[in-house]
């Protein structure tokens, strides 16, 4: 990644919204802002930004790797998120000849999204549903109680079926509202 510390930013400046005039996070951890990344990537091989979609972020450090997406709004489908994946795993592999299987072991992957833009679907319930045999109610409260009680068991609930990835991209998968993600970092102070 030497070649690509002209890209480094903060969180919070990756983490803005265009649409909405916001930021995600207040975080000042500087990482690479991997659509810029992408950019220059492409650019170097004649060729333009627009023919692969990337994550908004790469930090990348001896202790820790990992791949971060924000998405504040509530049109975006979970399709479009592993496409972000899976171009940026491509870009990063041949910029650090780096094999899946190295990410697989050293990499992690976080969406951060908007609760309140994107509450819990009626196929995100049945899904949870088929992986715990457990029956769910039609509630917003029930899905806060599930998370609660999935933390207690040292486990996360992962949305829009990104949990597939773990262990075949990365060493961890998480899917953080905004409020989660800001715990998460103050837990993670090394960053």
């Amino acid at each position: 990644m030497k070649l690509y510390q002209e890209q480094l930013s903060s969180l919070h400046d990756i983490s803005f919204d265009s649409s909405r005039q916001c930021f995600m996070t207040e975080s000042k951890v500087k990482v690479y802002n991997f659509d810029e990344v992408k950019r220059v990537y492409t650019n170097s091989l004649n060729l333009s930004e627009e023919v692969c979609s990337s994550c908004d972020g790469l930090y990348w450090s001896d202790e820790l790797n990992l791949l971060i997406e924000f998405k504040n709004g509530r049109n975006f489908t979970a399709k479009e998120i592993q496409f972000k994946i899976l171009n940026s795993l491509l870009i990063i592999n041949d910029i650090n000849s780096y094999p899946i299987s190295k990410m697989r072991d050293n990499l992690e992957f976080i969406l951060v999204y908007n609760s309140e833009n994107r509450p819990i679907s009626d196929e995100e319930r049945i899904q949870y549903q088929k992986v715990t045999n457990d029956i769910i109610e039609m509630s917003e409260h029930r899905h806060t109680i599930c998370k609660h009680f999935l933390k207690k068991a040292n486990r996360e609930y992962v949305r829009f079926g990104l949990d597939n990835f773990k262990g075949l991209y990365f060493s961890d998968v998480h899917t953080y509202d905004i409020k989660e993600f800001k715990q998460w970092l103050d837990i993670h102070s090394m960053l």
